[in-house]
C-alpha cells in the first residue's frame, strides 16, 4: 500500500501530538511537584535544607498511597458484599433495600423501623397505600416504602426483615483513614518565619 505524501504528513503530525501529549503530563507533574515544594520552603521558613523537604514530600506521597489503598479496601468490601447480597438473592427489590439499610447501619432503631417496614410492605405485596402509611407511622420516608412496595411480587420468597437487620449488622463498620500527620511548624510569612513571629 502506498503513502501519500499528505497522508504521511498526517501521520507524523499525529504521532508528535501523541508525544506532546505524554510529555506535558510529566511536566504537569513536575510543576505541580515544584510548586508544592515551594509552598512548602515558604511555610518552614525558607531555605530549609532538601533531604528536610525531600522527606516531606516522600511523606506527602507515603500518605496519598495510603489514602488511595484503604480506599480501594473500603471498595472491595463494598463489593464482596454486593456480591454477596446478589448471590443470596437475585432479586432487585431485596439489592436495592438493603443498600439502604446499609446506609441506615449506624442507627440501630433507624435499622430496626426499616426492618418492620419490609415486613410489613411483604405481608402486603403491592399495597402501597398500606406501605406508605407504616413507613409514616414509622417515622421513615414513604417514598422509600412506595418506592419498593411496588416492586415486590405476589407468590416470589422474600428474606424477612429481621434476616435482613442480621445480614447488615454482620457487615464490617467502616473504618476512618489513618490521621495525617502534623506538621511540627506553623504559619509565617517571608518577613516574619513562623519561629520568629510575635
Amino acid at each position: 500500500m502506498k503513502i501519500n505524501k499528505r497522508q504521511l504528513r498526517r501521520i507524523i503530525k499525529e504521532e508528535k501530538r501523541k508525544l506532546r501529549e505524554a510529555l506535558s503530563q510529566e511536566d504537569a507533574l513536575f510543576r505541580a511537584l515544584d510548586e508544592y515544594v515551594m509552598v512548602l520552603d515558604e511555610e518552614m521558613g525558607y531555605d530549609i535544607d532538601p533531604e528536610q523537604l525531600k522527606a516531606e514530600v516522600y511523606n506527602f506521597v507515603d500518605g496519598y498511597f495510603k489514602d488511595t489503598a484503604h480506599a480501594a479496601k473500603q471498595y472491595q468490601e463494598e463489593e464482596n458484599w454486593d456480591g454477596l447480597a446478589e448471590s443470596a438473592n437475585p432479586s432487585p427489590v431485596v439489592n436495592s433495600y438493603t443498600s439502604n439499610m446499609k446506609r441506615a447501619r449506624a442507627d440501630k432503631n433507624l435499622l430496626a423501623d426499616m426492618a418492620e417496614l419490609w415486613d410489613a410492605m411483604v405481608a402486603a405485596p403491592g399495597d402501597i397505600e398500606h406501605a406508605r402509611a407504616i413507613a409514616d407511622s414509622l417515622g421513615l420516608s414513604p417514598a422509600l416504602a412506595s418506592f419498593h412496595a411496588r416492586k415486590i411480587k405476589e407468590g416470589d420468597v422474600y428474606p424477612t426483615g429481621g434476616e435482613l437487620q442480621l445480614s447488615i449488622e454482620s457487615l464490617p463498620a467502616p473504618s476512618a483513614p489513618a490521621p495525617r500527620p502534623r506538621k511540627p511548624y506553623g504559619g509565617g510569612s517571608k518577613y516574619r518565619p513562623w519561629d520568629r513571629s510575635t
